[in-house]
């Protein structure tokens, strides 16, 4: 079993960060005045899922009253009546039903639009968890009709005291160096913390460890500068992109990630002076990819070449 899912929190006392935000949900819960919508908002690997989950349990939901729902698949007005139609029929054994949406910023206008009703009048014994990386995506008529809890990622003392909680339990002979390295390249993910050190538990070699560690976020990396600067250079014959574009398809890289690297590059080069065809590149890509996808990517590529 993967390390993260192996040293997923089960409760409130073994989540590291984000104190305040826990101790309002834990005294919601023991006042039995538990919201039944709420909102986490945060970045990737803040614990959106792990706090849901564990609200879940609190509650007394089991197993087959507690549905995860992705946004980014799950995301019609059809999959909202879905939801909506399953609220006129109780769980089984009268247990609490809670439904986790994720990725929520995913959702269409029409599935925001179905959905407004039932976080308005949610049925009693009903709670509705949303998570999301982009909160201005959401209408804000459904923004109103959550009690919102932003989610700040971990600090480096935190992610390493993570580190060396799961560095002891599993007898990994890591030195403090490296795990130091990979609470730098986290970010305060302790999710892509975990990964990192769950990707380098067998090496040996300290260097090969760096190595595995700067891999997870090196890929793709030349790849985004090389486009960064054909674009900002401007006249780069549309041939000349394809074999880029598609290095970048296949990998792992978020199109979101490729998205703001162009604009941070573009931006750097503005700064220094006039230069029209890096405002050119600012302009085509100011919109997120969240809902389109790589295909903005394209687009943004093709109308700063066309």
């Amino acid at each position: 079993m993967e390390l993260y899912k192996k040293y997923r929190p089960k409760s409130f006392s073994e989540i590291e960060g984000n104190s305040a935000t826990i101790e309002s949900l834990q005294k919601a819960l023991e006042a039995d005045r538990f919201p039944q919508t709420i909102l986490f908002t945060g970045d990737r690997g803040t614990g959106k899922t792990t706090i849901a989950l564990i609200i879940a349990q609190l509650l007394g939901a089991d197993s087959l009253s507690t549905h995860h729902i992705n946004c980014s698949s799950e995301n019609g007005v059809d999959d909202a009546r879905a939801i909506t139609e399953a609220l006129l029929y109780p769980s089984l054994g009268g247990k609490p039903t809670v439904y986790f949406i994720d990725e929520c910023h995913f959702a269409s206008a029409n599935w925001q639009a179905a959905m407004l009703k039932s976080l308005e009048f949610t049925p009693e014994n009903v709670y509705f968890i949303l998570g999301t990386t982009n909160p201005q995506k959401l209408k804000k008529d459904l923004r109103s009709r959550c009690q919102e809890y932003k989610l700040e990622s971990l600090g480096s003392k935190d992610l390493l005291r993570v580190l060396n909680r799961i560095k002891k339990a599993e007898n990994l002979k890591v030195p403090r160096t490296i795990l130091t390295e990979i609470v730098k390249v986290a970010e305060g993910s302790s999710r892509v913390a975990i990964q990192a050190l769950d990707k380098i538990a067998l090496l040996e070699d300290e260097e090969a460890m760096k190595k595995a560690i700067h891999s997870i976020t090196d890929e793709g990396e030349a790849s985004i500068i090389d486009l960064a600067r054909l674009l900002c250079r401007g006249g780069t014959p549309w041939k000349k992109l394809c074999p880029i574009l598609s290095d970048l398809k296949k990998s792992s890289v978020e199109p979101e990630t490729i998205r703001r690297t162009v604009l941070g590059y573009a931006q750097s080069i503005l700064l220094k002076g006039p230069n029209e065809q890096c405002a050119k590149v600012l302009e085509c890509f100011l919109d997120p990819t969240y809902d389109a996808g790589f295909p903005a990517i394209i687009l943004s590529c093709w109308q700063v070449e066309e």
